[in-house]
C-alpha cells in the first residue's frame, strides 16, 4: 500500500482472518504510529491508557484514514 504519495511501502501482517473493517482500523492506526499522526493527537492520553475500551473519535487522523483504506478496498474488490 502506498501511503499518501510518499512511494514508501507500508507492509502489514495479522495474525488470523479479520473483518475488512478491522484490517482497515488496524493499517489506520499503525500508519498513524508511524507517520508521527499519534503524537499530535488530542487523544493520545485516553488512546494509551484506556486500550480496548478507548472508543476512537471520527475525526482522529486514523479514523478518517480507515474511512479512506476502506474505500480503497472496496474498490479494488470491484
Amino acid at each position: 500500500m502506498d501511503i499518501s504519495g510518499t512511494n514508501i511501502k507500508h507492509i502489514t501482517m495479522f495474525d488470523r482472518q479479520y473483518t475488512p473493517e478491522k484490517q482497515a482500523e488496524g493499517l489506520a492506526i499503525s500508519q498513524a504510529i508511524v507517520y508521527g499522526h499519534c503524537d499530535k493527537c488530542g487523544f493520545l492520553s485516553q488512546c494509551s491508557t484506556q486500550g480496548e475500551a478507548f472508543q476512537f473519535p471520527v475525526f482522529a487522523w486514523c479514523m478518517r484514514r480507515k474511512v479512506e483504506i476502506l474505500a480503497d478496498m472496496q474498490k479494488e474488490e470491484t
